[in-house]
């Protein structure tokens, strides 16, 4: 939520989104926070104009911002070592997004 702010506070003060969340320290940010996957600084990219905050995920690849096929896998994790060479136990591949949120989509009644 810090990181998402002080993306939202920079893109305010410059009418544009920084190139690297480095840029946000120590300014807006004491420091870029851990990923909680791989304790490296969270991943970001900025794609068509909007920024990308994202996490790893499960399959512990950096996906480059491409977000999990179906959202709710994005919420499975088990921490230790992962079985990849079982395709039934290997994790979803994609990335966690965490800013911006995704759009819910409203279904028609």
């Amino acid at each position: 939520a810090e990181v998402a702010i002080a993306l939202e506070l920079w893109h305010r003060r410059y009418g544009c989104w920084p190139e690297t969340l480095a840029e946000l320290v120590p300014d807006l940010l004491p420091a870029v926070p851990p990923d909680r996957v791989d304790g490296k600084p969270l991943r970001y990219i900025v794609r068509e104009d909007r920024p990308v905050l994202y996490s790893i995920g499960a399959d512990r690849r950096d996906n480059h911002g491409v977000p999990c096929p179906n959202p709710e896998d994005a919420m499975e994790f088990n921490y230790g070592v992962v079985d990849t060479t079982t395709p039934s136990r290997a994790p979803p591949p994609g990335d966690w997004i965490l800013f911006p949120p995704a759009k819910e989509k409203i279904e028609d009644d």
